[in-house]
Parts: C-alpha cells; sequence; structure tokens
C-alpha cells in the first residue's frame, strides 16, 4: 500500500497569501494614488486599475483555496500497488463531505523541456503528452478508483514521464481540488517491430552549454535593415534638430512596434511548437488555433499595459511641453509626432525593419516551427529592461550635458549596437532550438 499526500499544503497555501498580499499591497495603493489624489491621471488610472484588478482576482483565487483547504485539510492518496504502463491504477481518497456527488479523475503524463531564455538562464517547463478524463461517483467520504495507464503505441516507454492525478469535485461551501505526484514505472522499450514516431515538437531546448557552441547564423538582411532603421534616427537629429526627449518616444513607440510583431508571431506559431505555453494548448487542431488567439491576446493586454505604463514613466523624466506649457502625456506626444512626416516616417521604417525580420526569419526561414511561445513571449520585457536602462541613463546625461549634437549622436550608435546584438542573440537561440 503507497501513501501520497498531495502537493497542496500548508506552507504552498502561506507562500501564496504571502505574494498576494505584497501585490496587492503595492497595486492597490498605487490605483488609489493615480485615481484619488490631487490631480486626476487617466492613463495612470488605467494602468494602475489594471494590475489592482488581477490583485483582486488573485485575492479571490487564494481565499477560495484557502477555504478548500480549511474544509478537508492533509488529503493522502492510498494506492494498492505503484502502478505500471499497460496496467490499473487502483486508490482511493479519503476527503469528507464528498457524499455522491460526481468526482473528475484526470491523469495526465508530462515531459520536462529544459532551455534557456533571452539571458542565457537555464529554463523548465512541462509539456504534456498523455491526458484522460475519468467520471465517477463519491462513496460518503471516500473516493475509490481504478482508471487503465496507457502503453504504446500511446506513449513512449523507458521515458521519464512526469504523472500527475489531479482529483476534483464541485461541493457546496468549496470545491475538492487537489493534485497528487505518481510514480509509474515506465518499462522499457519494445523491441521488433516499427516504434511509433515521437510526438511532432517533442525537441527538448539545448542547454546553457550547447547554446554557447552553436554558432548564429551569418549577419543577414535583416540585420542591416535594423540598423539602417536606427541610423535612421542620425538623420533626424542632423537634419530635423531631434533632441533626447523625441528620441526617447521613438524608441518607445519601438517596443509597441514589437509587441505587435509578437502577437503575428504567436497568431503564426506552429501549433506543435507551442511546447512551453499552457497545457490548454496540447490538444487537437481546433482547441490549439483558439489557444492561440487567447495567448495571443493575453499577452496584447499585458504587453500593452507594460508598455503604458513605461511610456507614462518616460513622459514624466523627459517631459514635453505644449503650445501652453503644460507638460503633454505620452499618447498626446505621440499623437503630436505622427503629424509630422519626418517621424512619421522613421516609425514607418522602424514597422517595415521588424516587419521584413518577422517575414524573413519567422516565416521564410520557419522559425515559427521550432519557436517555444512561453519564452517568446518573455523576450520583449526582456527588451524593454535593457533599452529602458540603456534610455534611462544616457538620457539623464545628454539632459545634464545639454544635449549637443555630438552626444545625441553616440547615444543612438551606442543604441543601434545593442539592437544589432539582441538580434543576433534571438536568432542564435532559435538556431539552437532546431539543432
Amino acid at each position: 500500500m503507497l501513501r501520497i499526500e498531495s502537493e497542496e499544503t500548508s506552507g504552498l497555501l502561506w507562500k501564496s497569501w504571502f505574494f498576494c498580499l505584497l501585490y496587492c499591497g503595492i497595486s492597490f495603493p498605487m490605483f488609489y494614488v493615480w485615481a484619488f489624489m490631487d490631480r486626476f491621471h487617466l492613463a495612470g488610472t488605467l494602468i494602475s486599475g489594471f494590475f489592482a484588478v488581477w490583485g483582486v482576482v488573485y485575492l479571490w483565487v487564494t481565499f477560495q483555496k484557502t477555504l478548500e483547504y480549511r474544509r478537508f485539510g492533509r488529503i493522502f492518496l492510498q494506492l494498492e500497488e505503484k502502478p505500471s504502463l499497460g496496467g490499473v491504477l487502483s486508490g482511493s481518497v479519503r476527503a469528507l463531505g464528498v457524499g455522491l456527488h460526481p468526482v473528475a479523475i484526470d491523469l495526465s503524463a508530462s515531459e520536462e523541456v529544459f532551455g534557456t531564455d533571452s539571458k542565457g538562464r537555464q529554463t523548465r517547463a512541462e509539456r504534456i503528452v498523455w491526458r484522460k478524463l475519468h467520471s465517477l461517483r463519491g462513496k460518503g467520504g471516500r473516493i475509490e478508483f481504478s482508471v487503465p495507464v496507457p502503453d504504446e503505441p500511446e506513449i513512449r516507454r523507458g521515458v521519464p514521464f512526469l504523472w500527475k492525478l489531479r482529483v476534483r469535485a464541485e461541493l457546496p461551501g468549496a470545491d475538492l481540488d487537489r493534485m497528487f505526484a505518481i510514480d509509474v514505472a515506465q518499462g522499457s522499450p519494445r523491441t521488433g517491430g516499427a516504434l511509433p514516431q515521437p510526438t511532432a515538437g517533442a525537441v527538448t531546448t539545448p542547454d546553457e552549454a550547447a547554446l554557447d557552441a552553436v554558432e548564429p547564423p551569418p549577419a543577414s538582411i535583416s540585420a542591416g535593415v535594423l540598423i539602417a532603421a536606427n541610423l535612421l534616427m542620425l538623420a533626424g537629429v542632423l537634419l530635423w534638430d531631434w533632441r533626447v526627449g523625441d528620441l526617447v518616444v521613438l524608441y518607445w513607440v519601438e517596443n509597441l512596434v514589437i509587441g505587435a510583431m509578437h502577437v503575428l508571431r504567436i497568431l503564426f506559431a506552429d501549433p506543435d511548437a507551442l511546447r512551453g505555453a499552457s497545457s490548454l494548448v496540447q490538444r487537437t487542431g481546433g482547441e490549439r488555433i483558439a489557444a492561440r488567439i487567447a495567448l495571443a491576446a493575453f499577452f496584447l493586454v499585458h504587453y500593452g499595459a507594460f508598455c503604458a505604463g513605461h511610456g507614462v514613466f518616460l513622459a514624466s523624466i523627459f517631459p514635453v511641453r505644449g503650445s501652453m506649457g503644460a507638460e503633454l502625456e505620452i499618447w498626446q506626444i505621440l499623437a503630436g509626432m505622427l503629424r509630422e512626416p519626418a517621424a512619421l516616417g522613421a516609425i514607418a521604417v522602424l514597422v517595415a525593419s521588424h516587419g521584413y525580420s518577422f517575414a524573413r526569419n519567422y516565416i521564410g526561414r520557419g522559425e515559427y516551427r521550432r519557436v517555444d511561445i512561453g519564452r517568446m513571449m518573455l523576450r520583449p520585457y526582456g527588451r524593454i529592461v535593457v533599452v529602458h536602462l540603456f534610455i534611462l541613463g544616457g538620457g539623464l546625461l545628454l539632459q545634464g550635458l545639454q544635449a549637443p549634437v555630438a552626444a545625441l549622436l553616440l547615444f543612438i550608435l551606442l543604441k543601434t549596437g545593442i539592437d544589432y546584438a539582441m538580434h543576433r542573440r534571438e536568432r542564435r537561440l532559435l538556431s539552437a532550438e532546431g539543432a
């Protein structure tokens, strides 16, 4: 007889409350300051309100999990014997209050996917390769079940999958929802006959050492287009008298362009390459399409709010004044730039640069087939942090120097070098993933 405790413990609950209160302790006062203090600020109110709403959701979920744990306490899974591939998983869970209510038994197998992020740090994700849902009814305070464990060709033998058993029941007051880690004997690969082909997309991303050994592809036309788009800023300084505030806003607009390109990357990604995202993606083709749309919508809202907050901050650090002498908000600055042919042309070139990279590398070279959506969705945030620190430090220094032309040109050249290095890093990452 094997006895396994659920993954939901009191220690995990305390950690959830700690991070929940920390998040709410930051987001709620920010919303109050922007919305109810002396001067109402629309952009700040909308952005801080977005994060405050997520704080309410986080608080509600943590409260519900607390009620569930308070009602059922520690729960153990009793197994009659260690399960194996092709066998039966038989056991029981004791949970007072289940009665005769319907119970869902969800058995799944996942494989670990290791890789590196854009900064070279080790990452780990789980990809569901098999899943089966069973329905039954409770027996008083006891849930008894006996479900089959798959074998080849449904699942490969000899592979150390991570097996999870989830027990759920909708009950009055607080629902039961517990997860158990199961040790399943994997067996040895069968000899003779044709073995099933590996699941498409089940490619382990290389670790950091392997990534360092991969040579980046030759400097592409897209890299040249990227450099040319950045150097167009030089013309703005020399011909149109642009200053540091104008450059900062244009670089912020570039973040918006990159976000739009990433939405397209999510929508055009090969369904079998969605291995780092939610388990909802690991389904049939139609559901994968819906999952991609949902991921794109989530990224659009979250990244949009992030960029909006970043823009408001930059506008406060590098203020631009209107004809009446009042400081303009970031949206007003952007609207004014769109009415200037030179700035509009610079934005169009930025769009063309990133659009060309999307068409040539992501679509033309098949990066969409091997990209890891989970990590790709995080890359724009890392870029914003790197570029923001450079812009903040360099921009403040230029303001102190009254932004002479020579310093502005050096500022643009350094920013171009950062963009080129990050572009090459991304190409090397995707080349390694496809190796």
